[in-house]
């Protein structure tokens, strides 16, 4: 738990229509008091943390450790004060651009190495590999939804290559299905990245 008269968290959104934000970064300052909610239902530390508008900021990263960091730690914005992870939907959930950037300039750099990914591209050999969100299982050989892609990776002779990670735009932080769930390795990698921004 975390209360703070005056912390402050930067979060710096890209201005359009689908967001509803404006393109100037923006200032998001915890209530009086305010106490942070960790989500049990998510199967990594996950905050939830009420704002003074009737939304709370979701992050990877503790209270304690938001304070002076830049935009891109926020995962994103809910709709009232979620009680856990559970609680998050679509059309209640405002993603934000910035922390996406990281999710996926971290992918690209450490997919090749994660050990569930190495084993699919032993298997599939050739060709294109999906990188599905854990959120929603999909058994071998069949594609997940569109929503629930990260991205792809090119495979050469049963291996990833390094730096071929590319993007899905479809992915959503928040799907039908769940807030986004990474393997435990990019999980980490993903944290260790936020920490140092």
């Amino acid at each position: 738990m975390f209360s703070a008269a005056s912390a402050r968290i930067l979060a710096a959104s890209r201005c359009g229509s689908r967001t509803g934000l404006s393109c100037a970064q923006r200032t998001v300052q915890l209530r009086h008091s305010s106490i942070a909610v960790r989500a049990a239902s998510y199967p990594y530390p996950l905050w939830i943390i009420p704002q003074e508008t009737d939304r709370s900021a979701i992050s990877v990263l503790a209270p304690e450790e938001l304070e002076g960091n830049n935009g891109n730690v926020i995962v994103g914005w809910a709709k009232g004060l979620p009680k856990d992870s559970t609680d998050l939907k679509p059309a209640g959930f405002t993603g934000n651009s910035e922390f996406e950037d990281v999710l996926h300039d971290v992918l690209k750099q450490h997919i090749s190495e994660d050990v569930g990914a190495q084993g699919l591209a032993m298997h599939q050999k050739l060709g294109y590999l999906n990188i599905n969100d854990e959120r929603s299982y999909a058994p071998f050989g069949r594609v997940s939804d569109p929503e629930d892609i990260l991205g792809t990776c090119r495979l050469d002779d049963g291996k990833i290559v390094p730096g071929s990670y590319e993007r899905m735009p479809t992915h959503r932080i928040v799907s039908g299905n769940g807030l986004f769930q990474l393997s435990e390795y990019i999980h980490e990698k993903l944290v260790a990245r936020l920490r140092k921004q």
